[in-house]
């Protein structure tokens, strides 16, 4: 029998597409809140989701929409349409009506396997559960209530339960009021009273500071946030709350109020006043997303729901179990834990925040090689495209974060936060990434005592054992007072005199200048290029130099394959070759650079052609190259015999970690050793690997 299911495909989104996205997907009745922009930016900052958003495709014919977020989870990669904890009660297909729920079910297993899911998770509306269980979805079950929103308030007054009207009465007798605020300083007022909370009942927040901070800060923008708190006669903010809407219904995201005034019912007049501004505005539903006694005082109807999932791989429906009782059992043990610090030590007291860090919304992503330009600090490594190559080279996650003093942007942070064993550290750069500097993208009269303790928040929000930062704008005495040790990383500068090389020449030791004449009166000749097959040379030169001294690369031949895709294509990468008289490749090196300075990525030879020179040669040539195109500083990227010879002042840039936790101390001592016997063992094992296929030959 044939199948006149139709054959939907979900098709990812270009960019220019993804710009447009709330344009979109306006025509469509089921499109929400959560489908939204602002949203969607809120949960890429705050829980660091991948958004994607693609197009429901019938042949050539856009029938929808989906959005989601792909989250990597131990091995798993989930993808969640929303998932749970990420505070979104929808999301799903946008549609119409007469979308054909079993095709575009079927579409998104055919995206599972493209993308290798371990599962998906959705909750939608516009899907039947009829539908999803026939694809093989199972369901979670809740409950909310909905309360009906109306313009005539008496009406909606004596839909409120009696005990509730009194205590309204009761709180306004006491002279409490309520005011929607832009302060973005309700959102810490708010998690500290929610904090109180929740720890009375033996929990901690499931969440950090940074969340409710995010959302003021993405929806208040949009006009899709009501952010309330409630005061007493003496301007005491007794309670608040934050919900989120869009113009057809309003969200209860969370609301929480102080011990001391609950006795004057600002609660049940939070949520009334909210109700009342909601319907003022034309909203006509109130989901107070959950149930219990409290939620039924307002009148609402409750209401089932389902959130369905499905596990692709089997495996990841026993993951699943496991870390729902893991985070259940987390919660109470974080209730305990901020008696002692991960390292056992007494807590210190917090000192005030003047700058906080808060990450980049996927529109502010797209825009930061533009938001960072202005900036002293900035070099070549803070750029998208350097981050882009360290995310493909070495597979670290990058982020990004705004640094910001009352709203207002003082500065930009970039890095990458990585998982070694138990520890997460965050590196700004990390050593081994071939990175000379990263940090803070900030000017010269930035506060650093400020910019060190939003660090250190940041570092408690996210449980990082390790933070590890190198830029010349850092001060050695700041670093040491916020407990930061360093280690001493000596590196030659070159100058570079644009239009003058006589000048640079002169700079070079009699030595280099008498190889430099060497080499090029034995033929020698220096090219760039634009051949990708220079980063294969330059590995397999590489190699052989370091097997002299019993040593092996210590990253693999794909990462000068990913440098040269990514920064040759914009001029961000000098590609040098040495060919000898009879054209043969005697020496290699990879120079990236920006518009001021150029840097010793890699450069090697083979060892038969050192009597011509080469090195000398190549080092030279990129000189002259560099200068000529207006740069003025060659940073020779560590020291020594060969490098002393280039006319280079010597200066000891340092490399700044401190230690979060005592037992992250230890780890890393224990790595550096592993990672040194490592790339021995690697160069032994190449070694006898070449002698092998020799005497097999």
């Amino acid at each position: 029998m044939t199948d006149l299911t139709p054959r939907y495909t979900l098709q990812s989104l270009a960019d220019e597409q993804s710009a447009r996205w709330d344009e979109l997907i306006a025509p469509y009745e089921s499109a929400q809140l959560f489908h939204r922009s602002p949203w969607l930016d809120y949960l890429a900052a705050s829980r660091r989701v991948d958004v994607r958003l693609w197009a429901i495709k019938d042949l050539e014919t856009t029938v929808g929409y989906f959005s989601g977020g792909l989250v990597k989870k131990g091995p798993f990669l989930v993808l969640g349409s929303p998932l749970k904890g990420w505070g979104t009660n929808y999301m799903g297909p946008v549609a119409g009506r007469d979308l054909d729920q079993r095709g575009f079910l079927r579409a998104l297993d055919d995206l599972a396997r493209r993308e290798n899911l371990a599962m998906a998770e959705i909750e939608s509306p516009l899907l039947t559960d009829d539908a999803l269980s026939a694809n093989g979805f199972s369901p979670v079950p809740g409950w909310t209530y909905r309360v009906t929103l109306d313009a005539d308030q008496d009406r909606m007054w004596h839909t409120l339960d009696s005990t509730a009207r009194n205590r309204i009465r009761k709180a306004i007798k006491a002279g409490l009021i309520v005011e929607d605020t832009d302060d973005q300083i309700i959102a810490d007022e708010f998690f500290d009273q929610y904090s109180a909370l929740v720890q009375e009942k033996g929990f901690a927040p499931p969440y950090p500071r940074d969340y409710p901070r995010l959302l003021l800060r993405f929806l208040k923008k949009a006009d899709l946030l009501f952010a309330l708190r409630v005061r007493d006669a003496s301007g005491r903010v007794l309670a608040t709350g934050l919900f989120p809407h869009d113009d057809h219904a309003v969200y209860f995201w969370g609301g929480a109020s102080q011990h001391e005034g609950r006795d004057l019912c600002p609660n049940e007049l939070l949520h009334w006043s909210l109700m009342r501004l909601a319907a003022a505005r034309g909203l006509r539903g109130y989901d107070m997303c959950g149930h219990g006694q409290f939620k039924r005082k307002f009148g609402g109807e409750l209401v089932d729901l389902r959130r369905w999932h499905k596990c692709y791989w089997q495996s990841a429906r026993w993951a699943r179990h496991g870390y729902e009782l893991y985070h259940r059992a987390r919660r109470r043990v974080s209730a305990w834990a901020p008696a002692y610090t991960q390292n056992g030590d007494p807590p210190k007291p917090l000192k005030s925040q003047r700058y906080v860090l808060e990450p980049l919304s996927a529109s502010e992503l797209a825009r930061w090689d533009e938001l960072v330009a202005p900036y002293t600090s900035r070099e070549l490594f803070h750029r998208k495209v350097w981050l882009d190559y360290l995310a493909a080279s070495r597979g670290v996650q990058p982020r990004f974060w705004t640094l910001r003093e009352r709203g207002a942007t003082v500065g930009y942070l970039s890095g990458a936060v990585v998982q070694k064993g138990p520890f997460r550290i965050l590196g700004s750069p990390l050593k081994g990434w071939g990175t000379n500097f990263m940090g803070p993208l900030v000017n010269d009269g930035v506060d650093q005592p400020a910019f060190l303790r939003a660090v250190d928040r940041l570092a408690e929000d996210e449980g990082i054992a390790m933070v590890e930062m190198e830029n010349p704008i850092l001060s050695a005495g700041e670093m040491s007072r916020f407990g930061y040790e360093s280690v001493s990383q000596p590196t030659y500068l070159v100058s570079l005199t644009p239009g003058h090389p006589n000048t640079m020449w002169d700079r070079l030791d009699l030595k280099s200048r008498q190889k430099v004449r060497k080499s090029k009166k034995n033929g020698l000749t220096v090219e760039e290029t634009d051949d990708r097959a220079i980063t294969d040379v330059f590995y397999d030169q590489f190699v052989e130099v370091l097997g002299r001294k019993n040593l092996f690369p210590p990253y693999d031949r794909a990462c000068p394959r990913v440098l040269f895709d990514l920064l040759k294509p914009l001029g961000l990468l000098y590609a040098l070759r040495v060919r000898d008289s009879q054209g043969e490749i005697v020496a290699t090196g990879l120079f990236p650079h920006d518009d001021r300075s150029v840097y010793m990525w890699g450069a090697a030879s083979r060892i038969s052609a050192w009597r011509f020179s080469p090195n000398d040669l190549l080092q030279w040539a990129l000189m002259e190259r560099a200068a000529a195109d207006g740069l003025t500083v060659y940073n020779m990227c560590g020291f020594g015999y060969f490098k002393n010879k280039f006319g280079g002042e010597l200066i000891e840039p340092r490399r700044w970690h401190k230690f979060n936790w005592r037992s992250a101390r230890w780890a890393r001592g224990a790595y550096e050793k592993y990672f040194q016997h490592r790339i021995r063992l690697q160069s032994w094992w190449h070694r006898s690997s070449v002698a092998t296929s020799e005497e097999e030959a």
